[in-house]
């Protein structure tokens, strides 16, 4: 694996630019309701496209940075000025910036690594960092999870590479790190204990690290003030809501087990089981690294947080390539089979045959079924009645994706829509329904599908009715019948 993938790294770099690329145009809408809500939905206030009342209660709480909302408001802001106004465009570039600095992040972390010789299989790492499929999926999120890790990755590169201004910077990026997500200080803790005891960091070098820590954290109240209009402290706050109050703990509490249970379930056996085998063998095999103190604190953080999700760790992400050739490296060196090998071989390739296909389907498919409908919804241009039964399709959660809605459209009920004269909307609607057979009434005519994401072929493999458990929706082509009908 390792000879095939350094004859064709040129190959290598050129198809996993192209698949960000796609991976972003395609992973539409968002894989948990905060990547949007208190994001997008924020900047969106602040390009005054709604109101207040309609924000998420972590708004109304100040608990949330203003940071990444404020970068997306200055994108949307100045691609305006293009005439760029689909917020499904928009949300494309954004995405396209985090595969941009993901991307570059990860070359960086791996020259960094090169440079230090700390892995032998450079060129399986370089695979699995730009081409893994589920890496490639976090890579384009426009999240607080992945600019995180970004920022803090990259202030550990610095750091193993003995950059002259090393500290300074990792003050300045790791505080970054925190701002975009408070979480990351776990992340600071342990990179600070690596500094003491490993490190050995003198005075002056420590001073270094919080100056540039402190300063650009503290900037990180200017944007929050930007955003609530007030001088507030959201790290506090934060603290506050879900430490003192227990609001996070009201959303599922787990044991301290779960995020093992979950990864080893979710990161696709056996290579999930090499991947904790390699997190757990990095204190054997690298134990000076400040990778193996930041990742280690970083865990332990959230083993004690009640809540648990398994984005909370998605931080982790940059460092899955170390974890997992660290994870290979301990099972050679504790191996007495002679075929060792020939089994690692045997495992490479079948990756090499699986990861192909899932990298595909994670590239052309939305991150939510939702985002499809968006996008086509985005879409039209002329003056629109778009239906409801009882819910509306940009308000599926308690706050409407009012970032999304095209003011194109007349969005009614159903009940609404009956009720006006005949003459009034005698254009065809559109129907929103969650219904697959959706069948006409006596007031509302079923001409055909705008928009479906169960196309028929997957209909007729709806065994033992498995559809009915997966978000379906489409837009039916509906008239209003005629009272003379």
């Amino acid at each position: 694996m390792e000879n095939c993938i350094m004859k064709h790294k040129s190959l290598l770099l050129s198809i996993a630019i192209v698949l960000h690329i796609i991976c972003a145009w395609n992973s539409s809408a968002y894989i948990h309701p905060d990547e949007h809500f208190q994001i997008l939905e924020f900047a969106n206030y602040k390009l005054g496209h709604t109101s207040a009342s309609n924000l998420a209660w972590e708004f109304e709480a100040k608990m949330r940075p203003g940071f990444q909302p404020f970068i997306a408001f200055v994108i949307i802001k100045t691609i305006s000025f293009i005439g760029i106004d689909n917020p499904n465009h928009i949300a494309f570039l954004l995405r396209v910036l985090s595969a941009c600095l993901a991307f570059f992040v990860s070359l960086h972390l791996l020259k960094s690594i090169s440079q230090k010789a700390i892995i032998q299989l450079q060129n399986v790492n370089l695979y699995i960092s730009l081409l893994c499929w589920s890496l490639v999926f976090l890579h384009v999120r426009f999240s607080s999870e992945n600019w995180s890790a970004i920022f803090f990755t990259l202030a550990v590169s610095f750091v193993i590479r003995n950059h002259k201004n090393r500290y300074f910077l990792f003050g300045v990026l790791s505080a970054l790190s925190v701002i975009f997500r408070f979480q990351a200080i776990f992340f600071v803790a342990g990179a600070g204990l690596w500094f003491l005891i490993i490190d050995k960091i003198s005075f002056k070098s420590l001073l270094n690290c919080i100056l540039g820590f402190m300063l650009f954290f503290l900037m990180g109240v200017l944007f929050d003030y930007w955003l609530y209009s007030e001088w507030v402290c959201t790290f506090w706050n934060y603290l506050y809501q879900n430490m003192f109050l227990g609001k996070a703990a009201s959303f599922g509490v787990e044991p301290w087990y779960w995020y093992f249970k979950q990864l080893f379930e979710q990161a696709i056996p056996p290579y999930s089981l090499l991947l904790l085998i390699g997190f757990f063998a990095l204190f054997y095999k690298h134990p000076k690294n400040i990778i193996t103190w930041s990742s280690f604190m970083f865990l332990i953080g959230h083993l004690l947080v009640a809540h648990k999700e398994l984005r909370f760790l998605f931080p982790l992400s940059y460092f899955v390539p170390f974890f997992v050739l660290t994870g290979i490296g301990f099972v050679h060196s504790i191996s007495t089979l002679n075929t060792y090998q020939n089994v690692l071989n045997f495992f490479g390739k079948i990756f090499l045959v699986i990861n192909p296909i899932l990298l595909l389907l994670i590239c052309f498919k939305p991150a939510n079924e939702i985002g499809g409908l968006f996008s086509h919804l985005s879409s039209i241009k002329t003056e629109k009645t778009l239906l409801y039964e009882d819910k509306n399709p940009y308000r599926l959660t308690p706050q409407e994706a009012s970032f999304y809605v095209n003011d194109k459209l007349n969005i009614l009920k159903v009940d609404s829509f009956i009720a006006q004269s005949n003459n009034t909307h005698s254009d065809t609607a559109l129907l929103y329904s969650e219904d697959l057979n959706f069948q006409s009434t006596d007031a509302i005519q079923v001409v055909g599908i705008e928009y479906t994401n169960t196309p028929d072929w997957l209909k007729k493999l709806n065994f033992n009715n498995w559809l009915d458990r997966r978000n379906n929706y489409t837009l039916y082509l509906v008239t209003k019948r005629n009272k003379t009908n």
